[in-house]
């Protein structure tokens, strides 16, 4: 389905929504779901109105809010409630003066009543806010009011005023931050502006607060560059630098480098660089290929989540009819037995009514039929139209790092699909038969990898387990046959590779042990021979299943995993 349509009557074109936001969000809704917690939901509601309203989908955000708003109004004050009110003024802005100044005073009163310096400040900004704008549009709207900056420096002075009388020194760094863009907004005043800026990173600096540092240093860097103040706008870099190195962004990942490498490339630019510039722009294409890689991935962790979510809802709907059959059929069956004791035409009465209902019974199973069989289709269709978009993005991309991304990807996927082939084609419900599932998902992989002439040896006991068990057993193995055709057959002209998955008991319980061995040259680091993601699903797959894991040198990688066939049914994330 397309957006809302604009005033051309074309349908509006938003951001992405990131994924990390989307999945944040859900974690905390089905959190408050399982503990019944309102104010719980009403933070998810939140959050999900805040990622549409980032990504431009003004509408969507507000629809979002106002499910937090009736979550939060029934139960009096909070701080929560305020912030709401100040949303809804956001998407008034600058569309409807007299609603906008509406939901603000009722926010500004509640953060007062409340106590909340937090969002006492959010009030006196927006009312600076909405005093600087001609709301009037240079008198053709005689009926609004035009813009009146000293209203607005008043409640910006009484944003910093609040800040000092409650000693509250970030919000003061806000504050100096807020009056630094009004005055160069508003009267191109280059001098207040810097002030603001240094006065506020100064503030931050004695906090000990690196993030606050970097909020401000950002814009500051780009003031320079507009005025083209480039000693100064390398020298809060280089601050930058200092503060990321603390973290080993530089080595462990991506957060704040991104933009970190863009603003050094456009210093590079603007100072005739041009060689430094072109290796400042080669890092970042690479950390966008990357920061992509991860983006899928979460979409791909999303899309299961719904996918398991969709199962469990038409699973219970099929429970709650037949529950309800049930009921029925017994309460039949008693009216049928005390009229059958008193008339012999009232208990051939009933004995119609019973008939009737077993009908109505074979009916609503049908329908339960049907509903899995669609279920079930959807699940198929879903699994293969992404690895279809998969493998059409592979098709399109050039960076060996961004098909080797996406190939990990379609293999995960088709898993996935081939546990989902094995549990509904099995003879046992909810139930995958190992030997088979272990045998066609590592053909797969081999496959993918053009390695068919691997001796392959698979040594399986007849082992049934839950599916739950068995979709992380699978992404396990998916990881290492994939390492395996990475690291370890191309180096070996007679490559093997030695699957064992066995039951044993011990202490009267039962136990699986799975062993994947390849005879390549081994490894002398696991995290440099696995990849970083590829390790950490390793790790996280191992625990849902509670199990312990080893990685050893003999005669090659030797991967081996134990676990309790008993214990507690892993869940999905």
């Amino acid at each position: 389905m397309g957006g809302p349509l604009t005033a051309s009557g074309q349908a509006a074109k938003f951001l992405p929504v990131p994924q990390f936001k989307l999945l944040y969000a859900d974690t905390l809704y089905n959190d408050a779901i399982a503990r019944k917690d309102t104010d719980l939901l009403a933070e998810a509601y939140y959050l999900y109105g805040k990622s549409y309203r980032a990504a431009g989908d003004i509408e969507a955000g507000q629809k979002w809010y106002l499910k937090a708003f009736q979550l939060l109004k029934p139960r009096g004050d909070s701080p929560g409630l305020s912030r709401l009110y100040y949303k809804f003024a956001d998407g008034e802005i600058p569309r409807d003066y007299k609603k906008a100044l509406q939901w603000i005073r009722e926010g500004l009163a509640m953060a007062k009543r409340v106590s909340s310096n937090k969002f006492i400040y959010w009030g006196n900004q927006r009312l600076a806010e909405i005093h600087s704008i001609d709301w009037s549009e240079a008198g053709k709207k005689p009926d609004l009011p035009k813009q009146n900056l000293d209203s607005a420096r008043y409640y910006l002075h009484q944003r910093k005023v609040h800040a000092i009388e409650v000693n509250d020194s970030l919000g003061l760094a806000e504050a100096y931050v807020a009056t630094a863009h009004f005055r160069f907004r508003l009267f191109n005043d280059a001098k207040a502006m810097e002030s603001g800026f240094k006065m506020a990173l100064s503030i931050h600096k004695k906090r000990h607060d690196d993030g606050g540092q970097i909020d401000v240093l950002y814009p500051l860097i780009k003031f320079y560059f507009a005025r083209k103040q480039y000693e100064p706008a390398r020298k809060a870099l280089e601050e930058v630098r200092q503060i990321l190195d603390r973290y080993d962004y530089f080595n462990n990942g991506f957060s704040g480098r991104g933009e970190f490498v863009d603003l050094y490339a456009e210093y590079y630019r603007q100072t005739g660089k041009w060689k430094d510039a072109a290796e400042s722009m080669k890092e970042l294409r690479q950390i966008e290929l990357a920061t992509y890689s991860t983006e899928s991935q979460l979409a791909y962790s999303r899309l299961t989540q719904e996918n398991e979510k969709e199962k469990k809802d038409v699973e219970l709907k099929a429970k709650d009819k037949e529950l309800a059959i049930r009921s029925e059929m017994l309460l039949a069956q008693k009216r049928f037995t005390i009229t059958s004791l008193m008339l012999l035409i009232v208990t051939a009465g009933m004995s119609l009514v019973f008939y009737r209902l077993y009908k109505k019974n074979q009916k609503i199973n049908a329908q339960n039929e049907l509903l899995v069989k669609e279920q079930n289709h959807r699940v198929k269709n879903n699994l293969q139209a992404i690895s279809s978009i998969l493998s059409l993005q592979s098709d399109i991309l050039t960076d060996p790092g961004a098909l080797k991304a996406i190939e990990e990807s379609r293999l995960r996927v088709e898993t996935m699909a081939i546990l989902h082939r094995k549990l509904y084609d099995g003879n046992q419900l909810a139930k995958v038969f190992m030997p088979d599932f272990i045998e066609e998902l590592t053909e797969g992989v081999l496959h993918a990898y053009g390695f068919e002439n691997v001796a392959l040896e698979v040594k399986a006991d007849a082992i049934h387990l839950s599916a739950d068990h068995a979709v992380h057993i699978g992404l396990i193995l998916n990881e290492l046959i994939t390492n395996s055709c990475k690291y370890a057959f191309p180096k070996h002209d007679c490559p093997k590779l030695c699957i064992t998955c066995i039951r044993y008991y011990a202490w009267s319980q039962k136990h699986i042990k799975l062993i994947v061995a390849d005879n390549g040259p081994g490894f002398t680091n696991t995290k440099n021979d696995i990849t970083g993601f590829g390790m950490s699903l390793i790790k996280m797959e191992t625990e849902q299943l509670y199990a312990k894991y080893t990685f050893v040198n003999e005669g090659g990688t030797r991967f081996s995993m134990d676990f309790q066939e008993s214990s507690p049914e892993p869940t999905m994330l």
